[in-house]
């Protein structure tokens, strides 16, 4: 959950820059597989949803915030739908800016930039949004929901009320604006809000950063800048390496669950296992924690020590564990099941080295008897696009993997263009509502060309390109959506996700609370995918 110590190069040349935007095309995906769950309603009233709502607004935890007024909204009536819709929209910029403060790199830049420099980002990062975003954009939407984010962040400096009423004046005169020019409009603000920044005791170049990250940010959940930490925490994960302990969490009903352990890690030697419940760090209590805030009390210099502590069912334990480089493989949990020909095994993530990792494992299952195949994309929660094609185009000997759509041109991906080897051996994923992007690239594209059986539940629906952009000012770069997918027959399945060809359900409790329930025979995505399988080896057996 950390990263390098050193920040990686940024382009010295507009030549340089232009060919890092030309290669550097990848999905961002939650970084080391954070997923927050949702709350069960279905028994809550809106006045409950809304008193529980105005309670995490109180105690500043605004991404639970967040899930309440999105379920109160569900349940308004006409007169109360804009209320609460206004309350949500406050929250999710409050939400937004409490992320950003999370990161100390990006108070830092933000503290560090002077008038011009800071101008000069803004601009770049409007006209890339112009360029590059895949569909058109609503200027008025767009700097209307930033300059709430603005005044999210102006509330969090002292004395700051001549810059929120600053702010709020530019949002009047917005709202009353005939067709707002992005580009000029944004540029104007940041002017404007400069000297009263200064006043204040805010760098001048205050105003036009913080614009700049919220411009970003409000595109869509997948679109924002990254500070110069995260920037290195991207190269990072793509790689499969990073400074950490190596524990994949997920935040399930306020609890931070160990959802596996990377092997030979720091926490494996520490003998972490996974299903343990992390309850504080450092002696600070992490209960209902976000995925941020609990990846920054991890986080730390190679050879730092922290201090965690986990329960394990009935009983807490404490351990102090050095942080390290983490060589985080892909491809775990690989075996034969007992008493069968099928491999099994487990795909994390989709990073540099995964279709290398999938082949490998494939070749070494068939040697160990393996004539059928288990590959587990659940909780996979994507990754790089090249690295899912490259995995499908070993077991497609031909035909369209996936479209990449922008909003001029579209770019078809062939499996009969690739050099791996091929495999003809009967596979069935199991996928789940936290597979995702990359992940559904390979779903959709072994499901179209009936190579697999896809069982388990309804996928995430992530299905847009994220390219991300380095920034020639600072130590920054821009991930920003600039295409959507299209599986093999057409089909669009973002927000949408894609229907398992048979659907598990899991009558009580939650699907999987860590890797270790994955694999077992009493799963029930496990049960219905070796049953799925079984008649292959009875017809291999007898023609």
């Amino acid at each position: 959950m950390s990263a390098k110590n050193s920040p990686p190069p940024r382009p010295r040349s507009a030549a340089s820059y232009r060919l890092a935007i030309s290669l550097i095309i990848a999905i961002i995906a939650i970084l080391s597989a954070h997923v927050v769950a949702q709350t069960d309603f279905t028994t809550a009233s809106l006045d409950q949803i809304l008193l529980q709502a105005d309670r995490e607004l109180t105690n500043q935890r605004f991404q639970l915030a967040e899930q309440f007024l999105e379920q109160a909204l569900d349940l308004a009536d006409q007169n109360q739908h804009a209320q609460i819709a206004e309350r949500l929209e406050l929250c999710t910029a409050s939400a937004a800016v409490d992320s950003r403060y999370d990161d100390l790199s990006f108070i830092t830049s933000i503290d560090q930039t002077d008038l011009d420099t800071a101008q000069e980002f803004l601009s770049s990062v409007v006209a890339l949004i112009e360029q590059r975003y895949y569909i058109p954009c609503d200027s008025r939407d767009l700097l209307r929901s930033a300059l709430l984010q603005l005044h999210a962040a102006a509330q969090r400096h002292p004395d700051s009320q001549p810059l929120i009423d600053a702010i709020n004046i530019e949002r009047q005169t917005l709202a009353a604006a005939a067709e707002p020019s992005l580009p000029q409009t944004s540029v104007d603000i940041a002017a404007r809000l400069a000297p009263i920044a200064q006043q204040l005791g805010l760098s001048p170049g205050w105003p036009a950063m913080q614009l700049a990250y919220a411009l970003a940010d409000s595109l869509d959940e997948y679109s924002h800048l990254l500070s110069p930490q995260r920037y290195r925490e991207f190269y990072d994960q793509i790689t499969g390496a990073y400074v950490g302990i190596g524990i994949d969490v997920i935040i399930q009903e306020g609890s931070a669950i160990v959802f596996d352990v990377v092997p030979d890690s720091p926490a494996a030697r520490a003998s972490v296992q996974p299903g343990d419940i992390i309850t504080a760090v450092n002696g600070a209590a992490i209960n209902q924690a976000t995925p941020n805030q609990l990846g920054r009390l991890l986080r730390g210099p190679q050879d730092s020590s922290v201090n965690v502590t986990f329960q394990r069912q009935d009983s807490q334990f404490q351990s102090r564990i050095t942080r390290r480089i983490v060589s985080a493989p892909s491809v775990r949990q690989q075996q034969i099941l007992p008493n069968t020909n099928i491999g099994y095994f487990r795909v994390a993530t989709f990073d540099n080295d995964t279709a290398m990792e999938i082949r490998r494992a494939v070749t070494l299952l068939q040697l160990a008897g393996a004539q059928q195949l288990i590959i587990d994309l659940r909780n996979n929660s994507g990754g790089m696009m090249n690295s899912a094609v490259d995995t499908a185009s070993m077991f497609l000997r031909q035909g369209t993997i996936v479209t990449v759509q922008t909003a001029d041109q579209s770019r078809q991906y062939q499996a009969e263009t690739n050099t791996y080897p091929r495999y003809n051996m009967p596979v069935v994923l199991l996928v789940n509502n936290h597979t995702a992007s990359a992940a559904e690239i390979l779903t959709a594209a072994l499901q179209d060309h009936n190579r697999a059986v896809v069982i388990g539940q309804q996928t995430l629906g992530k299905g847009v390109v994220q390219t991300v952009l380095p920034m020639p000012q600072s130590q920054t770069a821009f991930t920003i959506t600039t295409a959507q997918y299209l599986a093999p027959n057409g089909r669009c399945f973002h927000r949408i996700g894609i229907q398992p060809d048979i659907i598990i359900d899991y009558p009580t409790g939650p699907a999987i609370v860590s890797a270790a329930t994955l694999s077992r025979s009493d799963d029930p995505a496990m049960t219905s995918a070796i049953q799925t399988l079984e008649p292959q080896i009875a017809s291999a057996t007898h023609p």
